[in-house]
């Protein structure tokens, strides 16, 4: 139903040589010689025969029955629900099963990556019928079938074909998808098949029950938090987490593992509750007040990135002016207070680098690309992604940090040159998306790049 995963291509050769990692993405950087390798070693295994299927066989199937350009017809506005190609995937593979499959259950029969077929390369026969065809006795380059997610919409076309590769070369757009023969003896039985998991056959999702995620982040808040009241969902779906006054130590010790020199310890004491979005500000919600949507990487529930400090700031006011309240980027004060949640570490969640992944997108899970906002757990005050996904733009100026002994409510210096990003992003290593780092390469106000986004702030009314 779906390319060979890597941790099915592990379970069974023990490595997995994949560029782009994660264990539901498909395995890549294959050969046709590897992809061979894998199927002797699985029939082995399982006393079945386990093969490549024939360039024939790849084509019945993709198409499932149709006569059109793709598995689910010519309109190739459509082919966005179906694959991952040039104009969706950010540049990378992706989970398999994520996409609708075609008529007969397959997934990625368009795009992700390319999938090693078992004939040599050649023009098709000259018959006008072709019965179970193997291609050539011979040949120089093996066929490959369906497109990547590199490629343009003609490339994932259900009749495309590819003769590049030799059968000894490995690419990270190249990988493979298994058959298996069919035991038509009168004593065989027909193997029962485990039920898919639902995600494999039905598109993700990503909830856009605001409310929902309110009632959980409520669940998560604390005394202090729940003292303000609960969460409050604005008018254009922004989960606003109330986050109490209180004070902490800025910056990182010098112990900490990878502390840079603009992280001078200092202690900070807010004095003011106030709000802070449960998530960076999401490209449905960007698009909803400005009218439109900047972002490199497309997704409706995905941060909205290319967006400047400028660009930032007009949309909090655009905001304040439509719901009657003061929205506005957190100081960065505020941003690194409520990222720690009460903790001294280097994380939100403690020390233990290893743990990362469960917490935040960064460049050794993301596969270089934005994900949906609050898919991996919050920290203790209910915020989400405050590690990675994107950089976070915050009001004040860059400056090395004052040197007074307590800083109460600071906003930064009064002028400068570049303003301030907090949390590191998608494709940062752990050290840059650690509680107290600070980009000391920080951006001009109208600076736009695909790795900045930002999280809303909101006056929190002490009126009675």
């Amino acid at each position: 139903a779906t390319e060979v995963t890597q941790s099915q291509y592990q379970q069974v050769m023990g490595t997995n040589p994949s560029y782009s990692k994660g264990a539901k993405k498909p395995v890549e950087k294959v050969s046709w010689n590897d992809a061979m390798e894998f199927c002797r070693k699985l029939s082995e295994k399982e006393g079945v025969e386990y093969r490549l299927p024939t360039e024939g066989e790849w084509e019945y199937a993709c198409r499932a029955g149709t006569t059109k350009a793709y598995s689910f017809g010519d309109n190739v506005s459509q082919l966005g629900k179906y694959a991952w190609y040039e104009d969706n995937s950010g540049n990378t593979t992706h989970a398999v099963g994520a996409k609708l499959p075609n008529a007969w259950g397959l997934h990625d029969m368009h795009g992700n990556v390319w999938e090693w077929c078992q004939d040599w390369y050649g023009p098709y026969g000259r018959k006008r019928v072709l019965i179970d065809p193997t291609g050539p006795a011979q040949g120089i380059f093996r066929v490959l079938r369906g497109g990547s997610f590199f490629d343009r919409p003609r490339y994932v076309r259900s009749a495309y074909r590819y003769d590049l590769y030799q059968p000894d070369d490995r690419n990270l757009l190249n990988g493979f998808r298994l058959a298996r023969t069919y035991d038509l003896s009168p004593e065989a039985t027909v193997p029962t098949v485990d039920e898919p998991e639902t995600h494999l056959s039905t598109p993700r999702k990503v909830s856009t029950d605001k409310p929902a995620l309110a009632a959980s982040v409520k669940n998560l808040m604390t005394p202090a938090q729940l003292t303000l009241g609960g969460p409050v969902v604005n008018g254009i779906g922004v989960v606003l987490v109330p986050i109490p006054p209180g004070e902490f130590m800025m910056g990182s010790p010098e112990s900490e593992a990878d502390r840079q020199y603009n992280e001078t310890r200092h202690r900070v004491r807010i004095t003011k509750p106030f709000y802070l979005s449960a998530t960076e500000v999401t490209q449905s919600q960007y698009q909803q007040v400005m009218g439109n949507n900047p972002s490199h990487r497309k997704g409706a529930n995905k941060p909205v990135d290319m967006v400047s400090w400028n660009e930032a700031i007009k949309f909090c006011r655009k905001l304040s002016a439509q719901e009657g309240a003061e929205y506005r980027l957190p100081t960065e004060a505020e941003w690194e207070y409520a990222c720690r949640a009460g903790t001294t570490t280097a994380y939100s969640f403690g020390d233990n680098v290893s743990q990362l992944g469960k917490y935040a997108w960064y460049e050794d899970n993301s596969g270089n690309t934005t994900h949906a906002v609050g898919k991996k757990p919050p920290n203790a005050w209910g915020l989400f992604d405050m590690h990675g996904n994107v950089w976070e733009w915050c009001q004040d100026w860059y400056a090395a940090y004052s040197s007074e002994n307590v800083l109460i409510d600071p906003t930064g210096p009064v002028s400068g040159e570049r303003r301030m990003l907090r949390g590191g992003s998608f494709s940062v290593q752990p050290e840059g998306v650690r509680s107290a780092f600070r980009v000391n390469y920080a951006y001009l106000p109208d600076y736009r790049l695909t790795l900045n986004g930002f999280r809303l702030a909101r006056t929190y009314s002490l009126s009675p």
